[in-house]
């Protein structure tokens, strides 16, 4: 009798074992999924913030092309443009008369 007890004892404990691997390899092939979604979106990131200087450069072109240099008249249609992306442009003077303080500085 107790030989057939040990018998289905380790047979019920082979098919846990059995699910145990099967769930194994199940969240193995998930993890892996995700580690190559995970190493995607930082790539992405990396090459963002790389370029993040050069969309700062284009913008302050465009916004020079917008408010225009010297005798020369801007170009509405890209101040149009940068307005509706929410970007304010604010011509400085060539020769201000009164230098504007820092950001900081408090007016005397």
């Amino acid at each position: 009798m107790e030989l057939r007890t040990q018998y289905w004892l380790s047979i019920g404990l082979a098919g846990v074992l059995l699910l145990l691997v099967i769930a194994n390899v199940f969240f193995y092939q998930g993890n892996v999924g995700r580690q190559a979604e995970v190493n995607n979106r930082q790539a992405l990131i990396q090459q963002a913030s790389q370029l993040e200087g050069l969309n700062r450069e284009i913008l302050q072109a465009l916004a020079g092309f917008s408010v225009g240099q010297g005798d020369k008249q801007g170009d509405k249609q890209i101040g149009q443009m940068l307005e509706t992306l929410g970007i304010k442009v604010t011509p400085t003077p060539a020769n201000p008369a009164q230098p504007t303080p820092p950001a900081g500085a408090k007016p005397k």
